[in-house]
């Protein structure tokens, strides 16, 4: 089971973005070129995010952002992470089964000095801010920023929350205060790693990195396992072996013919391999003809296509390798949007790219496996 880490992070951003609508494997990279370009948001930074509606024509993403840096200092102490929220994602998650989904509600989470307030609804965070405090018993103006806080959410949800959850612990804080919305204290549990999942921060390279040590731990324990079961094996095959020499002393008046047909069958397999060997040499020309072929093909169609600035075309064992750049656009967003469609378009013509790149400069490569 992965283990999840819940991090207190000081620069957690939560909020909504809005997103151009396209394939959902490609969301993550698009949405990390959105907020490159976001002065609100820390650089560098680890992202998690969840799809809070979906629109004709984009998607209303909620988002979760930490500085990289305080993301790698968590990971040093918890090596073994493989799931990594924030306190704010986990608090609100803890009340997703308390609480109806289209209902919005507030979390705070009460600081020497300050209070995080954030806003939930769909099972989303999204809204989010820091309050400083005058007070520790909430002077009036605290109670002002609060309420006209707690106000702001019509204006990102369309309504006026009824509650706010806060840590049993601190509710005494907001009692009999002058404040906007009911206060309800919970203690707090750790979600499910189902309920937080989407937020995960690790990024994608680490957390598949993980995995792949998860499951190299998981073989080498099959392996154990296998050679366990090995060695009892091999004894019975030792009993089954001294079985069948006994039967061989039986029957061995059929042990000349049975030999004559093995050597038929030896110089028979010979005669495959040969032509197997014919069959691959042929094949091979093949190819290679099919690479020539497909790449001055290919090498047409990119020179059509306005926006492609081609580097280079090559090929060799059987792979064609294109690199080039993405120009006349306004940003990273529609390069990658522009690169998305080149590559559909080389699909429908029934070319496979089998690996590509895209960086923020609008630089791409990609390989097409030739086939015959």
């Amino acid at each position: 089971m992965p283990k999840l880490v819940v991090g207190d992070f000081p620069s957690a951003f939560h909020g909504l973005v809005e997103i151009r609508k396209i394939k959902k494997k490609f969301l993550p990279r698009l949405i990390s070129l959105e907020l490159q370009d976001r002065s609100d948001i820390p650089q560098p930074f680890a992202f998690g995010y969840r799809i809070y509606e979906e629109k004709e024509t984009d998607y209303v993403v909620s988002i979760s952002v930490v500085k990289k840096d305080e993301l790698e200092k968590l990971l040093s102490e918890h090596p073994d992470a493989e799931c990594v929220v924030t306190k704010e994602v986990a608090f609100a998650a803890s009340l997703f089964g308390k609480v109806p989904e289209d209902e919005p509600y507030w979390c705070m989470i009460p600081e020497e000095g300050s209070i995080r307030l954030f806003l939930v609804h769909k099972r989303c965070l999204v809204y989010s801010t820091v309050i400083p405090l005058y007070s520790e018993e909430l002077s009036e103006a605290d109670l002002e920023m609060i309420n006209s806080a707690l106000r702001y959410a019509y204006n990102v949800v369309g309504s006026f929350p009824d509650r706010c959850f806060v840590t049993r612990e601190k509710l005494d804080l907001f009692k009999d205060k002058d404040l906007a919305v009911t206060f309800e204290g919970v203690d707090f549990e750790e979600p499910p790693l189902e309920l937080v999942q989407d937020y995960n921060l690790l990024p994608r390279d680490i957390l598949a990195e993980k995995r792949a040590q998860r499951l190299v731990r998981f073989v080498n324990y099959a392996v154990l396992a296998c050679l366990l079961l090995s060695l009892s094996a091999s004894a019975f095959q030792l009993y089954r072996i001294y079985s069948l020499k006994r039967k061989i002393k039986v029957y061995s008046k059929t042990l000349d013919e049975e030999y004559r047909i093995y050597s038929e069958l030896v110089k028979m397999r010979e005669r495959v391999k040969k032509l197997q060997a014919l069959y691959k040499e042929r094949n091979s020309k093949l190819k290679s003809f099919y690479c020539v072929t497909t790449a001055y093909s290919l090498y047409n169609y990119l020179k059509g296509i306005s926006f492609v600035k081609l580097n280079t075309l090559s090929f060799s064992n059987g792979m064609i390798s294109v690199s080039g750049r993405i120009s006349n656009t306004k940003n990273s967003s529609e390069a990658f949007l522009n690169f998305l469609y080149m590559l559909e378009s080389l699909k429908n013509q029934g070319i496979s790219v089998v690996n590509r790149s895209f960086d923020s400069k609008g630089s791409f490569s990609f390989v097409i496996k030739c086939q015959s």
